[in-house]
């Protein structure tokens, strides 16, 4: 009686590194704080006291991102070409990175660092976007006090 052996084959390779994107222009819309949806997962607990597993509904809350638009300019042939960039920033409310992400504003001159990203639609389209690692304004649009 034979018995065979299976391989575990570890793949030593590092893993590939992000990307790095750093792009100078200015902000095209006041950013939009959304959520993720809240999900709810059945996850199987072990009950002590019954001595058998049981399950349980776990809803999980949803995360806040804000989302940007930034406008960057190149000059090509004689003519400027704008180019629009989508830009994502994930835990909003912790750090300060994002602090400035929410005091950002429509017209302000920012430096944004981070890396691409890029997701399928439910329609089929792929949308590719810049997820924000550092994000400084440059320098503050004067914007006009409203009553």
């Amino acid at each position: 009686m034979t018995t065979a052996a299976a391989a575990l084959v570890i793949d030593s390779r590092p893993a590939p590194a992000r990307e790095v994107v750093t792009l100078t222009g200015y902000l095209g819309s006041d950013r939009e704080i959304r959520w993720t949806p809240e999900r709810t997962e059945i996850r199987k607990r072990r009950n002590r006291i019954a001595l058998m597993d049981e399950e349980v509904e776990v809803t999980i809350p949803g995360r806040p991102y804000a989302v940007l638009s930034l406008a960057t300019q190149q000059r090509i042939e004689g003519q400027w070409k704008t180019t629009w960039h989508r830009l994502v920033c994930w835990n909003v409310y912790r750090t300060m990175e994002h602090i400035a992400v929410r005091l950002g504003r429509k017209g302000d001159h920012v430096q944004v660092q981070g890396h691409r990203e890029t997701v399928e639609l439910e329609t089929g389209k792929t949308l590719t976007q810049i997820v924000i690692d550092d994000f400084r304004i440059l320098r503050h649009k004067i914007h006009e006090e409203q009553p």
